[in-house]
């Protein structure tokens, strides 16, 4: 189903939110489907995935028969600036002392810059997942004129104030050698703990499972990305720029969810039909809790499916 798999280069240096140009950035992508500019959509992934779409996550997502079809739509799937997949990142800037600071801003533009390269003008909609539909409504907000539709699974306008805090740690964690600690933490809030005893049978065998995941995890994600990539979720508030989204907006949300509860998720759902924009909201069961969401994706795919039909 892979059309194309490249690493692009940014045409011009990238304005960073905290000063400053980043000159000769790249972005990795992969495409599915039939190359059409015009009826492209855009796919950004979560804090702990990679635009590899189909190596696992986005399975339940995309392909033929599932919500987002590559048979009716050009998927691109953009890397986000920052991760350790062929994005330009913490891991190819080893001169920094902490790991570069691109924040959800950075990554918006620099999505936005690779569909320049990539000539889509307006794609159908900008599509994403924890992380990446934060990027996604931040280019909503940052770039009216840049996306018809919106499209979040498992996004929070912020996260709450707790998750924030651990996450901010991490670069702190990664420098005292417990970031693999931190990560298990991290694990947990992202399991539904009932779920898992229910698949495991008790809370050891549910720890053992988790340690394996953050051990496996952290072998094959770079630590300074981590940190970096931790350190924008983290320090990401999208309240005050929810206003300025004009586009249909899908914002789906799971429960449970500890990442992005419900509540969070319907909070910038208000926000956003509040300014005038069309949105819609619709909330599914995910047992699993934000690490399986996806699992359940084709519960609404006729919503999904309505929501693109709206867009023509």
């Amino acid at each position: 189903m892979i059309q194309r798999a490249e690493v692009l280069k940014l045409p011009v240096a990238l304005p960073l939110e905290a000063g400053g140009l980043l000159v000769d950035a790249e972005v990795a992508m992969e495409a599915y489907g039939h190359p059409s500019p015009d009826q492209a959509l855009v796919l950004l992934h979560d804090f702990m995935q990679s635009h590899r779409a189909l190596d696992g996550w986005g399975k339940q997502l995309l392909g033929r028969g599932n919500p987002i079809d590559p048979a009716q739509y050009w998927v691109v799937s953009l890397n986000l600036l920052g991760s350790p997949f062929g994005s330009t990142s913490a891991s190819m800037l080893q001169g920094q002392e902490d790991p570069y600071a691109f924040t959800v801003e950075d990554m918006a533009r620099a999505a936005a810059s690779a569909m320049r390269v990539l000539g889509v003008k307006k794609p159908r909609v900008v599509a994403g997942v924890g992380l990446g539909g934060m990027v996604a409504l931040k280019m909503a907000a940052l770039f009216p004129d840049l996306v018809a539709g919106v499209m979040t699974v498992g996004t929070a306008a912020a996260l709450s104030k707790g998750l924030r805090e651990h996450l901010l740690l991490s670069w702190a964690q990664h420098r005292a050698g417990t970031l693999r600690k931190a990560h298990l933490e991290l694990l947990r809030r992202h399991h539904d703990r009932h779920a898992l005893v229910k698949r495991f049978g008790d809370n050891a065998a549910v720890e053992a499972f988790l340690a394996g995941q953050a051990e496996a995890f952290l072998e094959r994600f770079d630590p300074r990305c981590y940190a970096s990539l931790a350190q924008a979720y983290g320090a990401a508030d999208l309240r005050d720029c929810l206003s300025s989204i004009t586009c249909r907006a899908l914002l789906v949300a799971g429960t449970p969810d500890e990442i992005a509860p419900v509540s969070r998720v319907r909070e910038a759902y208000h926000r956003i039909s509040g300014a005038g924009a069309k949105a819609r909201f619709y909330e599914i069961p995910a047992e699993g809790g934000h690490a399986e969401l996806l699992a359940e994706i084709g519960r609404i795919k006729g919503p999904v499916r309505e929501f693109l039909s709206s867009l023509d």
